[in-house]
């Protein structure tokens, strides 16, 4: 989606950017359910971590809808 939107010049930076937050997004939240594994057990590490996925899933939500929104009016 946004590739097009990009001048030829400025396409490999914003790859770039891309894959640094799907890295980010893999990586940040298996490091942070791991130390919490290690402090808790991996029982509560997994509930804290899917009540986390949810509350981000629903803002992201929210956030979508809002912008949809606002394209509308």
């Amino acid at each position: 989606m946004i590739i097009p939107l990009a001048e030829p010049h400025q396409r490999a930076g914003r790859i770039s950017a891309v894959y640094v937050v799907v890295c980010l997004a893999f990586g940040v939240p298996v490091s942070i359910a791991g130390q919490l594994a290690t402090l808790f057990g991996f029982q509560a590490a997994m509930v804290v971590d899917g009540i986390a996925v949810v509350v981000i899933g629903a803002i992201s939500l929210l956030m979508q809808t809002r912008a949809q929104r606002e394209q509308v009016s």
